[in-house]
């Protein structure tokens, strides 16, 4: 399978996962973001893990499904506390049907994917989908508490995105992994190799976040909230205290000319760039270890193209 096939794989069953039409709303809520087609990058991940070690691909449809179901829940109700409006180049669910509704039909989202999850016997499948949400809300609640404050570390930054971003592609790695059956070794590259490519793809959205460019969801949001991001942190730190009252104040007046002069006399956008290449050195470094076959080079791609994607 390329990828076109696995990604047309995963939103045909997408299309089919809500059969129901009452209330009329709330499916309609449900379906908006499913199917406006994202990446599917975790749920593809998770496909080419287990295609990896096993070719009975349709075995790991459910698991794929349910992390894929499962990110695009948090995606929602993420757009709900940014307020956000735009969202893979569609308005968002909470701009076209209400805050309430939104927040239903995340919870709905949810509780398909921790249906799906569940219909594997292996009980380390569910406990794992546990462990993945607990990490992605503790990292969702520990941004909001950070933000407002670019005094912070780039330790605290990545323990945040590490949770936040990075968890659902170390675990949909090490799902498929445990499903197909690996060993402990294979099982714990997997772990690395999703945990970096995630670290890094975070990274990226930060940057394409103060692009200013419209990527299929709202720019700037990162500065609008004073949510921990890479740039601004990386500029923060660098700045005098005079500067940095000054920065903060531009930032609370949205003066955009200001703010990027800051960035550009701090290097801050390559500086990002370069840490993001950083990370996806590291999952090549532990994807090189994994035997060489046609996957080992597909995953060499998507680590590949993190770090070169401009949307």
């Amino acid at each position: 399978m390329f990828f076109s096939e696995y990604i047309n794989l995963i939103n045909i069953r997408l299309q089919n996962v809500f059969e129901e039409i009452f209330p009329n709303k709330l499916y309609s809520a449900v379906r908006h973001l499913l199917i406006n087609e994202g990446k599917r990058l975790r749920a593809l991940l998770t496909l080419l893990t287990y295609n990896y070690f096993r070719n009975d691909i349709e075995r790991c449809i459910n698991l794929a499904l349910s992390i894929e179901l499962i990110h695009t829940a948090s995606l929602i109700h993420d757009d709900i506390i940014d307020r956000g409006e735009f969202r893979r180049k569609v308005p968002t669910v909470n701009k076209l049907y209400g805050d309430d509704i939104a927040i239903i039909a995340g919870d709905l989202i949810f509780s398909k994917a921790f249906q799906l999850a569940g219909s594997y016997e292996n009980k380390n499948i569910i406990n794992n989908i546990y462990n993945m949400c607990k990490e992605l809300a503790e990292g969702q609640s520990i941004e909001l508490i950070k933000s407002g404050n670019l005094n912070i570390s780039e330790e605290v930054y990545l323990e945040i995105i590490s949770r936040k971003t990075a968890s659902m592609f170390k675990y949909a790695m090490k799902l498929a992994s445990i499903l197909a059956g690996a060993k402990n070794r294979e099982i714990f590259l997997f772990e690395k190799i999703g945990k970096f490519i995630g670290i890094a793809y975070q990274i990226i959205d930060d940057v394409l976040d103060m692009s200013g460019k419209f990527v299929g969801k709202d720019s700037f949001k990162d500065m609008k909230f004073l949510r921990p991001n890479i740039v601004l942190i990386y500029t923060f730190s660098k700045l005098n205290k005079t500067e940095k009252e000054y920065f903060m104040k531009s930032l609370r007046e949205e003066n955009l000319a200001e703010i990027y002069r800051y960035v550009r006399k701090m290097n801050s956008i390559n500086y990002a760039r370069e840490r993001a290449k950083k990370f996806i050195k590291l999952s090549l470094e532990y994807i090189r270890k994994l035997r060489k076959n046609m996957i080992r080079r597909r995953f060499e791609e998507i680590a590949n193209f993190i770090v070169s994607r401009n949307y």
